[in-house]
């Protein structure tokens, strides 16, 4: 007895380090927490450990009424995760992708699993975690989205401004020195999932500069804040053009970008002002500054500042639309306003997408007639085949409606006609009727002439032979008036 009691403790002792669990690690199950019904959700399977891992074996389970299975990286290319390694490795993950099935709360984990240490070959104790997943219809979800569209701060780096920052408060002032060319605009959003759009590091032009900030909600829905800077002027100067006010732009840096022109200055109200010249079209270009800090060129020429200068671009050309120069060749056609470049232009009619206008190439010089899009702003030079083109199919469809007025005439002549055709066989049939009712009341008279024949004692025989004589001669004159009266109708 004492004996194998003394087998069974060394057999206990012999394989102890085979039940000692060596190393520790974990699985962990992620996922979306939300997902949209009909949707497909990617599940994340992972295993770690402090230790080199030599093999493992893992099991995934889910619940397939509200989940399906469409794709795997397992080895099985199910749910079952099982491999060994020639050299230990401390993580190993697997992808799974379910397509969701209907809506509610379901629990992906992973059920049974094992893990050995690569050098011991001993267990490695591990820990197991769960992924819970919301699955929503679209209605659902969009309803708990957050409608939160403020800022918690908005600020210019190095300024403060006014007034105070407000959540509710919408716009704010801020005056710098002439010398600041650059701000800093620094904005929070109240709501983690909100986005911001109009903050960052900003030019700033001479004068006011208008900058916003939009708040974009994760419910969709925007909220705006306007920051105007304005940047301090040396003498600005001051001009009104129409019924709006505008400030002179002092820099040339400040002077947008124009093709083919030079930088130059002029003296204006006895200040030096830089200007932008074309020696091929003669132009003299002057910036002009609106109140919400928008620079536009105008037109200088003779010491006073005419109308704005529009240009048009295409890949190859740049044009300056200019004052119509009518021509005979266009009397066919409408002469209407585009508004958009301040000229006027000949059109086909008043709803025409296509115009034509008079303007001068920038890099030639030279002023011609160009066809312009007023759906999308291209151009090209107006070519006189165009014209006749145009003039033969106006030409041509005059000819194709006159065609078309004349055979609707001749159908409505010819309903005339037939109506009238239509109505002669009545008259003919009403004047049959009328030709047999004189038919009878001329036998009723023969028969009455017969009875006062008979009254002179005429023979019974006679009287038939008379009666018949007399019908036959009637039923020959109603035959042949019947005759006439067709060869009539016929005719």
């Amino acid at each position: 007895m004492k004996r194998i009691k003394r087998l069974l403790v060394l057999m206990m002792v012999a394989f102890m380090p085979s039940m000692v669990f060596a190393a520790s690690g974990s699985i962990s199950v992620s996922a979306s927490n939300t997902v949209m019904l009909g949707n497909t959700v990617t599940v994340t399977v992972k295993l770690s450990s402090g230790t080199a891992i030599g093999s493992w074996e893992m099991d995934l389970n889910y619940d397939k009424s509200y989940l399906q299975l469409t794709k795997s990286s397992a080895e099985s290319g199910g749910t079952r995760m099982a491999n060994s390694v020639t050299s230990g490795i401390k993580s190993k993950s697997y992808t799974f992708t379910f397509k969701t099935l209907k809506t509610g709360t379901t629990k992906i984990s992973v059920g049974s699993y094992l893990a050995y240490d690569f050098n011991t070959m001993s267990q490695i104790s591990l820990t197991s975690g769960s992924k819970s997943i919301s699955i929503k219809t679209k209605e659902q979800i969009e309803a708990t989205y957050s409608d939160n569209a403020n800022l918690s701060s908005l600020s210019v780096e190095g300024y403060e401004l006014t007034p105070a920052f407000n959540k509710d408060t919408l716009e704010y002032n801020l005056d710098v020195e002439n010398d600041i060319e650059k701000v800093t605009i620094k904005a929070s959003k109240a709501d983690g999932n909100a986005n911001v759009a109009g903050d960052g590091e900003v030019e700033l032009v001479e004068g006011p500069n208008k900058f916003e900030i939009v708040v974009t909600a994760q419910k969709g829905n925007t909220k705006k804040y306007v920051l105007n800077i304005n940047r301090k002027e040396l003498d600005p100067i001051k001009i009104t053009v129409g019924s709006k006010e505008y400030t002179v732009v002092r820099k040339v840096a400040d002077l947008p970008a124009v093709t083919s022109y030079t930088n130059s200055t002029v003296t204006y109200e006895d200040n030096e002002v830089p200007v932008l010249i074309n020696e091929v079209t003669g132009y003299t270009l002057i910036g002009l500054k609106d109140e919400d800090g928008k620079v536009s060129l105008y037109i200088y020429k003779d010491g006073n500042i005419k109308d704005k200068y529009i240009e048009l671009k295409n890949a190859e050309t740049v044009i300056i639309p200019a004052k119509l120069k009518e021509a005979s060749r266009f009397k066919s056609m409408e002469i209407i306003d585009i508004k958009d470049l301040g000229v006027k232009g000949y059109a086909l009619n008043k709803k025409s997408k296509t115009v034509i206008i008079y303007a001068q190439n920038v890099a030639t010089g030279k002023s011609t007639y160009y066809q312009y899009n007023l759906k999308d702003g291209s151009f090209m030079v107006y070519d006189d085949e165009l014209l006749e083109h145009d003039t033969e199919l106006i030409t041509n469809y005059r000819y194709v409606m006159g065609g078309l007025i004349g055979v609707i005439v001749l159908l409505v002549c010819l309903v005339i006609f037939k109506g009238k055709k239509d109505k002669t066989p009545k008259e003919e049939i009403k004047k049959v009727e009328e030709v047999e009712e004189d038919e009878e009341e001329s036998e009723e008279d023969e028969e009455e002439s017969l009875d006062i024949t008979a009254n002179v004692e005429l023979s019974r025989a006679e009287k038939k032979r008379l009666l018949k004589e007399t019908k036959k001669k009637a039923k020959e004159e109603r035959k042949a008036e019947k005759k006439m009266n067709k060869d009539d109708f016929d005719f």
